[in-house]
């Protein structure tokens, strides 16, 4: 309680310049957040979202940067399920064609290959059936015994290859089947495409370019039910792609949402208007700062950490309205007070969740890093506009209330003034 009392006479005593310093954010905050807001700030390194491991000799990312040398990216290849074999082909021979004319007219893919169980299987067996029948008819025991012992012997191997019968799918080795065999049993439905080598499989711009080359020559229903015709895209890169798409499409309608239904609380709380504005101008001129600190130290959203801006909103808004509400049951008599006796717990509250958040900044996990990091500065943030500067703007209001004669002769227009 002694802490936040000095805490309130050190605000009340600076109060004058610290108002000074917030019109001077104010407008910096707001065009940081415009900034922000106009690039894309996504994250599209995967290494930059998974767990720090160490890449010297002998560790494991070390000998998996050796395995990518020597298979390149066929190791990693994305998985496309059709509808039955017949789509399953059908797509894998579009494919395999888009890739022949792409290196036929010199023009890079980041797709190079494509591999199917009809692949391995013979095709048009009946036609090739009739071929093999006139070819039988010249290893007719008749004819071998007129060759010498050496040819007599390759002929008969020969007459065992020429197969009579169709060649069965149960036929193939085991170790081909076991790739496109299916948990339920189903077989052939399964096409791999493996990237090229100048394909980053770390960069998501470059999956997502992936996605583009196959979606152009097959129908995709990504989390759909197959139907005939469709084919379901499946790799483990291609969930981060469905996540950023997601995040970029409904985060910003979802941040939006949460801001005004905070709103809306606020508005049901105090039911003036000047009171709402006061508290809910304070809370976007902290978000403000928070998204234009992120602009700054160029920190970028993911998946992972996009969450912690409507968090904020609904967590940060609580430290302005407890101060001013202490201050309007105070019936306005003076800020300085209402900080004195509530900024405490205030302190206490947003400093128990920062270090929450803090912890979560020696994360493995780089994501997890960057959420506690956001986490912390929109924290910071909100509470500084919150027991700081709004403390002090409202003690500058107190100041001309008490001495209106000295506020006019020294007025100067300012733009959160006339707001409020």
């Amino acid at each position: 309680r002694d802490n936040a009392r000095k805490l309130a006479q050190v605000i009340h005593r600076n109060r004058k310049p610290l108002t000074w310093i917030l019109y001077v954010l104010v407008p910096i905050a707001i065009a940081g957040t415009i900034i922000y807001a106009s690039k894309d700030r996504f994250e599209y390194s995967l290494k930059k979202l998974s767990i720090k491991v160490s890449e010297g000799p002998g560790s494991e990312q070390y000998f998996m940067r050796r395995v990518d040398t020597i298979l390149g990216n066929g190791s990693n290849a994305s998985m496309l399920i059709a509808h039955d074999r017949e789509d399953a082909h059908r797509t894998a021979q579009a494919l395999e064609k888009k890739i022949a004319d792409a290196k036929a007219a010199g023009k890079p893919l980041f797709i190079s290959s494509v591999r199917w169980l009809d692949q391995f299987y013979p095709q048009d067996q009946q036609e090739k059936l009739a071929v093999i029948k006139d070819l039988r008819r010249l290893f007719l025991p008749k004819y071998l015994s007129m060759l010498s012992p050496q040819e007599r012997e390759w002929g008969q191997v020969a007459l065992k290859a020429l197969k009579a019968e169709p060649f069965k799918t149960e036929e193939l080795p085991e170790m081909v089947l076991r790739l496109f065999r299916e948990v339920d049993g189903k077989i052939g439905r399964v096409v791999f495409v493996a990237a090229s080598q100048d394909a980053v499989l770390s960069n998501i711009l470059d999956i997502i370019q992936i996605g583009k080359e196959i979606g152009s020559s097959v129908t995709l229903a990504p989390g759909k039910t197959l139907e005939k015709g469709q084919v379901l895209f499946a790799s483990e890169s291609m969930i981060f792609i469905d996540i950023l798409a997601n995040v970029s499409s409904e985060g910003p309608i979802v941040t939006l949402i949460c801001f005004l239904a905070v709103g809306g609380l606020i508005w049901s709380g105090f039911r003036k208007l000047k009171e709402f504005l006061i508290v809910y101008t304070f809370l976007s001129l902290g978000m403000f700062a928070f998204i234009a600190t992120l602009q700054f130290f160029e920190v970028k959203l993911n998946f992972f950490n996009f969450i912690t801006i409507p968090i904020t909103i609904g967590i940060g808004v609580d430290y302005a309205i407890n101060i001013y509400y202490r201050y309007k049951a105070d019936h306005e008599r003076s800020i300085t007070d209402a900080v004195a006796s509530t900024g405490f717990a205030v302190f206490l509250c947003s400093w128990t969740t920062i270090i929450g958040y803090g912890t979560m900044l020696w994360a493995k996990n780089q994501a997890m890093a960057s959420f506690g990091l956001m986490a912390v500065i929109g924290e910071v943030s909100c509470l500084a506009f919150a027991m700081v500067f709004m403390p002090a703007w409202l003690g500058m209001r107190e100041d001309r209330r008490k001495h209106p004669e000295t506020s006019h002769a020294h007025k100067t227009p300012l733009v959160l003034e006339h707001a409020l």
